[in-house]
């Protein structure tokens, strides 16, 4: 393998023990309502503070959940290119990508959200709200929605992110995403690249032989393709074609997690509405 696509696993396995090092302590955050009470809070002060504390506690789910799908999808990346499994590497390589582009695509409906002056804190509140709800909840599974809907999650958040939307989203920041989104997808699909990745080409001759002992003469000397399981050629060539942008997604993953607001509030804000920059004066997250 070359040197630089070495350096990049090498680094695919430090931030996995990074995360496993970091994840293995439990976490626990009471899990908030789907709906702002804005009603049975009487006072501006007691709304600005509830809006804050339900915003926090689903980003802060968001994103825990999200540090913990990465970690589970570098695993299987990192599993598929330790057996050299070529259709394993391309899908944990995609799944990668996607995840990327959804984080830094919720990222940016977030920032939406909260752009706006401090006097309207609480539409930016609500649309805030709305955003990190969808992140959370949106599923294309119907019984999903069904049991959701029943529990009174709003409609409007049962719509689940479109990871096209998100992909060119990331695609104007970096160019390469969709060529290698391309990539990826025709070895994951049934396409030519995953029947390429079943056998490799050997060379030509005028006979095609088996490991048994079986010989096929031709006229004259023609392509030949070698099938057999496992493949460890295929295996390598797909770390090959992934790696380096395997780790590319993953350092994004990170940062786009790290960037996401947490509140529709800034610091600034909190300070002056609840004497506290955290907006918060007891160290549990229970919703006022």
């Amino acid at each position: 393998m070359p040197p630089a696509e070495l350096q990049a696993l090498d680094e695919l396995y430090k931030i996995k023990r990074s995360s496993e090092e970091h994840l293995a302590v439990a976490f626990q955050f009471p899990e908030p309502a789907f709906r702002l009470d804005l009603g049975s809070r009487p006072s501006e002060s007691r709304q600005f503070a509830h809006i804050h504390q339900m915003c926090l506690l689903h980003a802060t789910h968001f994103a825990m959940a999200t540090k913990i799908k990465t970690a589970y999808i570098l695993d299987y990346y990192l599993w598929a290119a330790r057996q050299l499994n070529p259709l394993a590497v391309y899908s944990g390589a995609r799944s990668l990508l996607e995840l990327h582009a959804v984080l830094a695509y919720t990222e940016h409906l977030l920032c939406q959200a909260i752009a706006g002056g401090e006097d309207d804190w609480q539409g930016r509140g609500q649309r805030y709200f709305d955003a990190i709800l969808q992140a959370r909840f949106g599923t294309s599974d119907p019984k999903a929605q069904q049991l959701l809907r029943a529990n009174g999650c709003p409609e409007n958040a049962l719509r689940p992110l479109r990871i096209a939307k998100a992909r060119a989203f990331l695609a104007q920041q970096l160019p390469w995403v969709e060529e290698h989104y391309a990539l990826l997808c025709d070895f994951v699909h049934p396409n030519m690249s995953s029947q390429r990745a079943a056998g490799a080409y050997v060379g030509e001759s005028q006979i095609a032989r088996s490991s048994t002992g079986g010989q096929l003469l031709m006229s004259q000397e023609s392509p030949l393709v070698q099938y057999k399981f496992p493949m460890p050629e295929a295996g390598r060539r797909a770390v090959e074609q992934t790696v380096t942008r395997a780790l590319e997604n993953v350092l994004g993953i990170v940062s786009a997690t790290n960037q996401l607001p947490q509140s529709p509030f800034t610091e600034a804000e909190l300070t002056t509405r609840t004497g506290s920059p955290t907006g918060l004066h007891r160290a549990s997250l229970v919703p006022d």
